[in-house]
């Protein structure tokens, strides 16, 4: 197995220090030297410009040549231009046409994890260094000033003169209190919203862009109940310390935290109290096949049935009936996508990501030795300028012409790429279909929330026929055999 070693002295995210190259290239000797790898050749971009990449072009070049098999890196944020570079060539291009890599700082081998291991590695380096350069001027402001300054807006509070700490709003306050004694006396969410909206008092949203730092489009402009059930739910309101990347910051206390639970508490009881011992699970979920109308559901002699809006005393279907109906399908769709990730964690997804990679191959290397040749050309190309057998004009024309062809091809392995992720993606443990069925337990009836996430519509005919068209998306990322083999008990056919 050929392996090379790639070190860079300027890392792309500017918070982090500078590494000298020997200290980075010893490490790298020490890792290969530990499982027993020589490294051949060693590409370093020893500029103090982040930007400058020059031994990483040569190092892709030669992987389009495929000159080595394995790159070992100190820190893959010191990898290229910035992340996107690294994501690019290492886990989009090289990985999937068998280039490994290793991360020394991480102990990230990709030689020794499946493919959605890789995947989550990127995935997870990506948010981690998003959060650090997204955060780095608040930390940075924070250090200098002391300031809160991009701290977001909460209602009843707003920031000192100087930015540095969290104080109570006087104005907003009392309506917070004004809310709080309103639920002690009886009100209703809804009457507290109509009250406060007969006042005139400035919604949250309102009041926080005319005081605040906020400013964002106002969606309501009125208070609303979930305005409401957000400051009767607000525990900062009882004094609370937030940690942020910048510091900590402490919420005054507003209400009493006696009065904050006792409010939740009773309302709380309020709700289960006004429950109906019946809940129609199927809630403008059950439509008609012949009239695409929505079938209602009416209670005849202690019974729950669906019929049409203009024939409550014809039903169709008995609610039990349906609810079995529904279970049965439910659970053979539970069973597949068990069935299934049973398969992944046997390791059997691989051989057939493998098989789908190869369809992929073929295509990618054609565009790979396309480019070399693009890169080539215009290698030769600018020769023949700097000896002035081109003039400048036949030489601009030329570039722009091979550029374009360039990104021609640029644009073809992108586009394939992207088409054999998107095959191959969801062939894991985290698919789509997989989440959304093992996570339900067949053995009781559905809820609301589980039927809006598992069923996507329900019809039922004249004649009394029912179709359940369950939410499968993502289930079609698998062989056709594998599913056939959940509905027959693992048995081929």
């Amino acid at each position: 197995m050929n392996v090379v070693a790639y070190s860079k002295k300027t890392p792309f995210a500017s918070y982090l220090p500078k590494v000298p190259l020997k200290e980075q290239n010893d490490r790298m000797r020490d890792y290969a030297k530990d499982n027993g790898w020589k490294i051949s050749k060693f590409y370093e971009d020893k500029s103090d410009d982040p930007n400058s990449d020059n031994a990483y072009q040569k190092l892709r070049i030669d992987g389009m040549n495929k000159r080595y098999d394995l790159i070992i890196m100190d820190s893959i944020m010191r990898f290229g231009k910035n992340f996107t570079y690294a994501y690019q060539l290492l886990y989009r291009t090289f990985y999937n046409l068998g280039i490994n890599f290793v991360v020394v700082e991480d102990d990230f081998n990709s030689l020794n994890v499946k493919y959605e291991e890789v995947e989550d590695y990127f995935y997870k380096k990506n948010k981690l260094y998003s959060g650090l350069s997204g955060s780095q001027s608040r930390i940075e402001d924070f250090n200098e000033k002391k300031s809160f300054l991009y701290m977001k807006s909460r209602y009843g509070y707003r920031l000192n003169e100087d930015c540095s700490k969290m104080i109570i709003d006087e104005k907003a306050s009392q309506v917070i209190h004004m809310i709080f004694d309103m639920y002690e006396k009886g009100f209703s969410t809804d009457d507290i919203v109509c009250k406060l909206n007969e006042k005139k008092i400035e919604s949250p949203e309102v009041y926080i862009q005319r005081v605040g730092n906020s400013r964002r489009y106002i969606k309501q402009k009125k208070w609303k109940e979930s305005a409401v059930l957000h400051i009767r739910k607000d525990k900062h309101l009882m004094g609370k310390t937030d940690s942020l990347l910048c510091g900590e910051i402490t919420f005054p206390r507003i209400i009493e935290p006696e009065q904050f639970n006792r409010v939740n508490k009773e309302n709380k009881k309020r709700w289960n109290g006004n429950r109906k011992d019946f809940i129609n699970v199927f809630l403008h979920r059950v439509v008609s096949a012949n009239s695409g109308e929505i079938l209602f559901c009416v209670e005849i002699k202690n019974e729950h049935f669906f019929c049409h809006r203009n024939s409550r005393t014809k039903p169709l279907i008995s609610y039990q009936d349906l609810m079995d109906n529904v279970m049965k399908c439910l659970e053979q769709e539970c069973k597949q996508a068990e069935y299934v990730l049973n398969k992944i964690y046997k390791g059997e997804n691989e051989s057939y990501i493998n098989k789908i990679k190869g369809k992929y191959k073929i295509k990618a290397t054609n565009l790979f030795e396309l480019s070399l040749e693009i890169v080539q050309n215009k290698i030769i190309l600018y020769q023949q300028y700097e000896k002035g057998e081109v003039s400048d004009l036949d030489y601009n024309n030329r570039i722009s012409e091979i550029d374009s062809k360039q990104e021609k091809v640029n644009n073809q392995f992108s586009e394939l790429m992207n088409k054999l992720k998107s095959e191959i993606k969801e062939i894991d443990r985290k698919n789509a279909w997989i989440e959304r069925f093992i996570k339900y337990n067949y053995h009781t009836p559905p809820n609301r929330h589980e039927l809006s996430r598992l069923i996507k519509q329900i019809t039922i005919d004249d004649n009394k026929n029912i179709i359940i068209t369950m939410n499968t998306d993502g289930k079609e990322a698998f062989p056709e055999e594998w599913l056939k083999e959940a509905i027959n008990n693992g048995k081929k056919k």
